[in-house]
């Protein structure tokens, strides 16, 4: 017997389930929930995306791809450098100011709520983790060795506390800051080693 072809596209599927993961997390949200906002029946999300579980995995590998493709794109180029970390924490601190409703960060948020009990997960936080802090550090130290920055800067412990920095922005949004307060967490990371460009942000 031909199998019935399928009446929805999987990769929209899987971005609506994982905006509706992203705001609720994954224990508030049922095969319900996933079913009635996906607009498939639930056979359908069983055979494609497999059961809750597996797809909020793939939902967060999504989600992570999609921060390679474009958050990250800057600090992932050859060239990239100091004005690229610039860049890259300026546009972070302008996505969570528009965010609505407040979600933060969808990978941060799966650590808090799983880290402790999901091995896949962790995984998934520690190589992001240590991508960016690779990206960080690389892109300071070709800043250094072209004299951008102070050559004297220790850029691994720089870019431990950036990543620290970056990835605790979500939480302290979601937790209530201001944008104000976000820019000057922002300004104060970006001023250890660029502080003119700190202060013609904070002083235009």
């Amino acid at each position: 017997m031909t199998p019935r072809p399928r009446n929805f596209d999987e990769a929209s599927a899987l971005q609506v389930a994982k905006d509706l993961f992203w705001i609720q997390g994954i224990e508030a949200t049922s095969m319900q929930n996933l079913v009635d906002t996906m607009k498939i029946g639930r056979q359908s999300l069983y055979n494609t995306f497999g059961d809750k579980s597996t797809l909020f995995l793939r939902t967060l590998a999504l989600y992570e791809d999609e921060i390679q493709l474009t958050a990250l794109a800057g600090l992932n180029r050859k060239d990239a450098g100091s004005a690229q970390v610039v860049a890259f924490l300026r546009g972070l601190l302008e996505n969570l100011a528009s965010q609505e409703p407040r979600c933060g960060c969808f990978l941060m948020n799966a650590i808090l709520e799983l880290s402790n009990s999901n091995e896949s997960v962790m995984r998934i936080a520690q190589k992001f983790r240590a991508s960016l802090i690779t990206s960080i550090e690389n892109a300071l130290a070709r800043s250094a060795a072209r004299f951008d920055i102070d050559p004297n800067l220790d850029v691994h412990s720089l870019a431990l506390q950036i990543s620290n920095t970056a990835m605790g922005l979500g939480l302290t949004w979601k937790s209530g800051a201001t944008k104000q307060e976000l820019s000057m967490i922002v300004e104060g990371a970006i001023a250890q080693f660029a502080p003119s460009e700190s202060l013609a942000e904070l002083h235009p």
